[in-house]
């Protein structure tokens, strides 16, 4: 397996290093990562809920700490935690 495991190619290749290691994370717990028709990456629960949707373009130079920050947020609110700003 590759680096980038089950993580669509589209996805890390336009990722920062911060989104690279969440993306990793979230794949080792077996979450699963869907290209939509818009370029975009949904990220699903291994139960197949959507948690989160990721741009696959980043704009600006905050780009990966945003995307790296949305998905923390969602992880927080699966586990019970709730949103933390």
């Amino acid at each position: 397996m590759s680096a980038r495991g089950n993580v669509p190619r589209l996805a890390w290749a336009r990722s920062g290093p911060r989104t690279r290691r969440a993306l990793r994370d979230l794949d080792s717990r077996g979450f699963r990562f869907e290209l939509g028709g818009t370029g975009h990456v949904q990220v699903r629960t291994p139960a197949g809920d959507l948690i989160a949707t990721l741009a696959c373009t980043p704009s600006d130079y905050r780009a990966d700490a945003n995307t790296a920050s949305v998905i923390r947020r969602a992880l927080r609110t699966l586990e019970g935690d709730g949103p933390r700003g």
